[in-house]
């Protein structure tokens, strides 16, 4: 052990050290004023041993002016031992680095260490960043209070973990809602399922009893109940009609996807010809393409054809020089397709109209249901694509659809 030694007894022994060490800095004006302008603490002291040579205190030899805590001026610690201005930190781990430190000069790199004292009898704690090194037989530290820091650190951490909590309750809360919704519909759709099923049967039955009545009664009525039975049979069949309409948009919901690459221009002009075929009346001229392919499942993507070049065609034939055109355009992850006719049209006023289940915008004269632009919608959107519609009364309209792009990989056409 070299330099200085510092007896219980107050004596000091040995060759210069830390206490002349702090006396030369002291005496060193431009070290000195370093070491004060430095805004992190700095102390350094001489160790206090007894008789054996154990470390039992240490001098506080110097202290620069951020050192002074507890509102403590340097005069009052500078000269004074170590446990007398820090009494309580013999209970703390610091002290026991302090002592190895000084006998094995193995330096103290301590960040977040939180110290509690009782200074000028007030019980005080507060949050360093600390390092210490021997010097001589004692050590030089300096210190940064970083309480305010680490206060902050603790609450941003505690807000942190508290939106976390939030985050994931919301989760929770969201994923329940949402299974609850999914639970309901499927519920609700199997209901609308076998209510439309279990309808189809008497309704058939009410038409095949009217067309007996009026085939083999006929003469047991006057004119007035054969047209009135006629009436009966015929809204028999309309409702038919609903109700399978209704059981098309259900079976869209259970119906897998599958998806594979869809050859959207045969697709298309399959659909046209095979409209053609069942068709009666004048017929618009069709142009089809080229379109661009889609991703899909082709059964359902024909039906979203079939529904919007059908109207197309309803609702356009009868003008002399009907035209329907079939036309796509690719964009950025997604491919638009485009039906446009020339026929009555409709108002952008009830645009929003003409998606929903049995909504009719024309009147009753054309065929239909009211329930093909619903399926339309229900498809496009199952395929996570959108649909719409634009028009003008008189003018004609544009139904449109979107359809995310085919990933490259995906093969198979229908």
């Amino acid at each position: 052990m070299t330099g200085p030694q510092t007896h219980a007894d107050g004596g000091r022994s040995g060759p210069p050290g830390s206490w002349e060490a702090g006396h030369r800095i002291a005496g060193n004006s431009r070290f000195r004023a370093a070491l004060e302008a430095m805004l992190d603490s700095v102390v350094i002291t001489t160790a206090v041993r007894d008789d054996d040579g154990r470390i039992v205190d240490f001098d506080v030899d110097y202290i620069n002016p951020a050192a002074e805590v507890g509102q403590r001026p340097a005069e009052q610690i500078v000269g004074r031992r170590f446990l007398d201005v820090w009494p309580s930190i013999t209970e703390s781990p610091i002290w026991e680095m302090y002592l190895h430190t000084v006998e094995t000069g193995e330096p103290i790199v301590l960040d977040n260490f939180t110290y509690g004292d009782v200074i000028n009898g007030r019980a005080v704690s507060a949050t360093f960043d600390i390092r210490a090194t021997r010097l001589d037989d004692g050590f030089l530290q300096t210190f940064r209070d970083v309480t305010e820091r680490r206060q902050a650190e603790e609450t941003m951490t505690s807000q942190a973990a508290q939106l976390a909590r939030n985050a994931a309750e919301l989760e929770d809360r969201i994923q329940q809602r949402t299974a609850d919704l999914r639970r309901s519909n499927q519920e609700l759709e199997s209901f609308g399922y076998s209510v439309a099923h279990d309808l189809r049967a008497p309704l058939r039955a009410i038409d095949a009893y009217c067309q007996i009545l009026l085939d083999e009664h006929a003469a047991q009525l006057d004119e007035d109940g054969q047209v009135l039975l006629g009436n009966v049979g015929r809204s028999a069949v309309r409702m038919g009609h609903l109700i399978e309409g209704m059981l098309a948009l259900a079976r869209i919901g259970r119906q897998d996807l599958g998806h594979v690459r869809i050859d959207m221009t045969a697709l298309a002009e399959s659909v046209v010809t095979d409209l053609r075929r069942g068709h009666a009346g004048a017929w618009p001229a069709i142009a089809v393409g080229p379109l661009a392919d889609a991703s899909g499942n082709p059964e359902l993507v024909r039906q979203v054809w079939e529904n919007l070049i059908g109207n197309a065609v309803k609702f356009s034939a009868d003008r002399a020089d009907a035209r329907v055109r079939v036309e796509s355009e690719a964009t950025a992850g997604e491919v638009i397709y485009h039906v446009r006719d020339n026929g009555i049209g409709f108002d952008m006023a009830y645009a929003g109209k003409l998606f929903g289940v049995f909504q009719r915008l024309h009147p009753t004269d054309f065929p239909g249901t009211g329930i093909g632009l619903a399926i339309t919608a229900r498809i496009v959107e199952r395929h996570g694509g959108r649909v719409w519609a634009d028009g003008r009364a008189g003018d004609g309209a544009c139904f449109s659809f979107a359809l995310p792009a085919p990933a490259t990989e995906e093969s198979g056409t229908p």
